[in-house]
């Protein structure tokens, strides 16, 4: 674990934890793990902003040690009660003699279902503060970004935004702030962290940066990854863009296919909108994880989805990918469906259906061949994009 003096009130506590291959179960694989943080506000009356997993309960413990010697832990504020962020908590509950204890209304209920001790919370609103001495804290109620409990917690002396998952990204690195790690690369790694996270609250996540485009926000700490300090504006503008649903003039071809067939047609249709200006990404479902896919669909204006006949249905890969985007409540994407059949053309109404209701605009009949495309149905599918899209630009 990693201790980080911010400054002279306030510590970083991060555990790296490189080992971690999936977040929130196998919805959303990792590359290099993630990284756990936590802060210490050392004032007339100690604070410490949310804890850390289970596992890193003791060593977290050690850390506050080495900081606070024998003094106690007067506070602790809960911004959101998932595990990775509050599952030390009784530990540290019980070993620092915590007198009092701050959270959403919901993140209180949820806070006594995880853990069956008999702790008092206390449930505060937006606007509401404490005062630790010469600090004050402010709270601002952040629900369903992303769970019902969210919070934040603006320490107002020092303009510290204590941001939780808001502005998060999972990165491993043992920097402390976004510029040492290079922006453009912890702006990527947030665009990822907000689409698999995030992106199903867009709605929510405007009115939070409406509710906090009132402060002077000099520093944004949040829960996983690195901090930002000097970049400020990136972030947030970066955030205002991908909730508002801003699109380009970009389209991300996704499929699966049994004997290569539909993936020749999609082949197809991605260097035809090439060719017409559009930038495209094309990914093979099995062969690429839907994470990834979901950060480059964030600022896509458009989305299609191919699939061969599986025993008179969709792909299992496709009708998986689908359901993921069902529960993203996209907004304004449009797409079209398009795929290789043999002996029945039925499942496409299957696909073509199941794709609208997920939330995507069909812009017309699929592109369907039946078994091995010919060069005449290479130029006929040419010909169906090229009179769908010029409707586009």
């Amino acid at each position: 674990m990693l201790t980080r003096k911010i400054n002279d009130n306030v510590y970083m506590f991060r555990q790296v934890d490189w080992e971690l291959k999936e977040f929130h179960g196998s919805i959303y694989p990792l590359d290099n793990g993630t990284t756990y943080n936590c802060y210490l506000i050392i004032d007339e009356q100690v604070t410490l902003v949310d804890t850390i997993e289970s596992e890193y309960s003791d060593i977290l413990i050690k850390h506050l040690r080495n900081v606070l010697g024998t003094r106690i832990i007067d506070n602790i504020v809960v911004n959101h009660v998932e595990p990775d962020h509050s599952g030390g908590f009784l530990r540290i509950y019980e070993e620092f003699g915590v007198k009092n204890v701050y959270t959403s209304n919901a993140g209180k209920k949820a806070m006594q279902s995880q853990f069956f001790k008999d702790v008092e919370y206390n449930s505060v609103k937006t606007g509401d503060e404490i005062n630790t001495g010469k600090f004050n804290l402010m709270f601002y109620l952040t629900p369903f970004v992303h769970w019902p409990d969210n919070m934040v917690t603006f320490l107002k002396e020092e303009k510290i935004l204590f941001s939780n998952d808001a502005f998060g990204q999972h990165i491993t690195s043992t920097n402390t702030f976004a510029k040492e790690c290079g922006i453009e690369m912890v702006l990527d790694s947030a665009k990822e962290y907000y689409a698999n996270i995030v992106l199903p609250y867009n709605s929510r996540v405007v009115k939070v940066l409406n509710d906090l485009a009132s402060l002077e926000i000099k520093m944004i700490l949040p829960a996983h990854g690195v901090g930002y300090k000097d970049c400020i504006p990136n972030i947030i503008e970066a955030y205002t863009k991908w909730s508002s649903g801003e699109a380009k003039k970009k389209v991300i071809i996704v499929y699966d296919s049994i004997w290569g067939n539909s993936k020749n047609i999609s082949l197809t249709i991605g260097e035809t909108l090439v060719d017409f200006g559009f930038e495209v990404k094309r990914y093979q479902l099995s062969k690429m994880r839907p994470s990834t896919i979901l950060k480059e669909l964030l600022d896509a204006e458009y989305l299609l989805i191919g699939s061969g006949n599986h025993n008179g249905s969709m792909m299992p890969s496709v009708a998986e990918f689908i359901e993921r985007i069902d529960g993203c409540n996209l907004k304004d994407k449009k797409g079209l469906t398009f795929g290789s059949y043999g002996w029945s053309k039925n499942y496409s109404k299957k696909l073509e259906s199941r794709v609208s209701e997920a939330g995507i605009e069909l812009l017309g009949e699929g592109v369907y061949i039946n078994y091995v495309p010919t060069p005449e149905d290479s130029n006929s599918i040419q010909e169906k994009i090229i009179s769908i899209f010029e409707n586009e630009i």
